[in-house]
This record gives C-alpha cells, structure tokens and sequence, in this order.
C-alpha cells in the first residue's frame, strides 16, 4: 500500500500533536532552557532519554537536546504538557515550576503562595485533554487500518476471481516479501500462485495497490521497478504488479511506460474498476523475451481523447 507520510524532527513520532493545552496560561518571560533541562531529568525519572521521549511524543534527538539545555528553537507548549503528563512523580506543585520555567503562569494563581490545588485540577484537565488526544487518533489509525484492509481483500478478490474466470489455477500465497533487499524493504499487498505467467517462467503474481494518482502513482512505479532492479524478482519466479483504481492514472502511466527500453523483470501495471468488480486493463513492460498478456490491454491510444480527457497533447499517428 502507498504510504507517503513523513515524520518531522521535533514533531510527534507515535502520538498525536496536542495543540493548545496549555492556552488557558499566560506568559510572563521567556523559557528557561537550563530549569526546563533539570525538571525534564526529573520527570524522566529512571527511564532512558529515548524511552521518555517516546511516551511524551517526541523525536529522541529533541528529547535528548531539551535534557541537554541544548534545544534551541521555540519549544512548545505541547512539549511542555507532555513532560508534565507523562512526569515520573507530576503534582501541583512540580507542574508550576514546570510552567513557570517555560514562562508561564495561570493567571488565576498570580500572587497566591499556595496555588497547588489551582494547578493540580489544570493539571488534571490537560491530562484527560491528552488521554482524549490518544484515544481519537487511536480511532483514527484503526479505522484506517481496518479500510485498507478492506480495500486489500477486496481487490484482491477481484483480480482473483477474473483469473479463475479466464481458466487459469489460482492460490494465495502467504509470504508477501517477494523482493527482499536490505537497502529497500518491500512487502506485497497479496501474491497469488498461478499457471497464468507460465509463458515467462512465473509462478507467482505479487501485487501492490497504490491509492496515489498521477505523478505519484508513477514515482511510486519507478521506486518498486527500482527495488526489482536489484533484487530480481524474475529470477525468483515473479512478476510484480502495481494496481490503480483511477483510469487517468493508469492510461497516463501506460503512455509513459511506452517510451521505455525493455525491462529486465516482469513488471506490470494493472487498472482494476473496483465499483464494478473487475479488471479493465493491464499494461506489460515490454522484455527482451515473451511476456505473458493475461488481462485486456484497455483501450487503444487512438481511441483515448487525450486533450480533452487528461489535458495533454493526442499521440502522434
């Protein structure tokens, strides 16, 4: 599955970023990196620098830099709130000298000696903000989850079910890790074991879904054709498949490839109408032996509007 995130140093690596928890404070001066760095060793208790960054949401080298007094940039409030959330032994009184060393006060507690109480509920407020936090993107990462998954089985039941139709024997393999390379990591959405690909020596069919489109679609293409170049898959018995379901996507990309020299290995993309369950069309590198042609090739460049359609320049005849 196309995955383009990304992760930023300083951001949340596993958890959510908690914005404004802390907008019921007001700011009396600046941050106090050296009182931040001696609470931050103090909240940590004895847990490692990286295992505490992980539980607070941040980058370890942010972490590391914060304990170091080393953090030069605009730490924020959410950092803030997360040591103090996430502190060994965290009270009233220890989460004031933490605000107050970021610059910060409850302005309801301005001139009180005693405002630990005042701070102890504020403290439990951010708190449940964050549990909620955690529970929302929880949510969020397992419904997402579950839709891909969805989509996987889905997919893959299509293209299952249109080989079987064609005559050919179809099994589902389990081991998805078709092209293995130290460098590059990659792992199939599904592989099926078939006699469809016995013309080039195959036995097994891996396919990738990319939910991407346009350009993103073809780097995606070139990053796997990339991967096949130096881990053969071919030569182990597979062709590898990327899958659209956009048909802009897939006649564009087919356009591009059409250009190219033949490939080394079997690599072909493949445009699946998943509203109407089957597929539409499959574009095959061309190799310097035969290659097997086993779903349509769609249609005809000549019979394709490109102006019109996709905003580009006809063919020429």
């Amino acid at each position: 599955m196309c995955n383009n995130q990304k992760v930023q140093e300083g951001n949340a690596v596993s958890k959510p970023k908690h914005v404004g928890l802390l907008n019921m404070c007001k700011r009396i001066g600046p941050t106090n990196m050296e009182k931040i760095a001696e609470l931050t060793e103090k909240a940590k208790g004895s847990r490692t620098s990286a295992a505490f960054a992980e539980v607070c949401g941040v980058n370890a080298g942010t972490m590391s830099r914060i304990l170091n007094a080393k953090f030069r940039k605009n730490l924020s409030d959410d950092v803030i709130a997360a040591i103090a959330v996430n502190a060994a032994n965290c009270n009233g009184r220890t989460f004031r000298e933490l605000l107050e060393a970021h610059g910060l006060v409850i302005p309801a507690a301005e001139g009180l000696e005693d405002a630990d109480q005042l701070y102890t509920d504020y403290l439990n407020q951010v708190r449940s903000a964050v549990e909620m936090s955690h529970r929302t993107k929880t949510n969020q990462a397992e419904t997402t989850s579950e839709r891909r998954e969805a989509l996987r089985t889905r997919i893959r039941e299509i293209v299952q079910n249109d080989l079987i139709a064609r005559g050919y024997s179809v099994g589902k393999e389990k081991d998805r890790e078709v092209m293995e390379t130290a460098e590059f990591p990659w792992s199939a959405d599904f592989v099926l074991k078939t006699d469809a690909l016995e013309p080039e020596g195959l036995s097994r069919w891996a396919f990738a879904i990319c939910e991407d489109v346009g350009h993103r679609f073809s780097r995606e293409l070139q990053r796997l054709a990339g991967i096949a170049y130096f881990s053969r898959p071919a030569e182990n018995g597979v062709r590898i498949t990327l899958i659209t379901t956009d048909e802009a996507t897939f006649y564009m990309s087919r356009r591009e490839l059409k250009d190219l020299g033949p490939a080394y290995d079997s690599l072909s993309i493949l445009l699946v109408n998943k509203r109407n369950r089957f597929v539409e069309a499959e574009y095959v590198l061309e190799r310097d032996i035969e290659t097997a042609q086993v779903m349509p090739k769609g249609k005809k460049d000549s019979e394709i509007d490109w102006q019109d359609y996709y905003g580009v320049p006809d063919l020429p005849d």
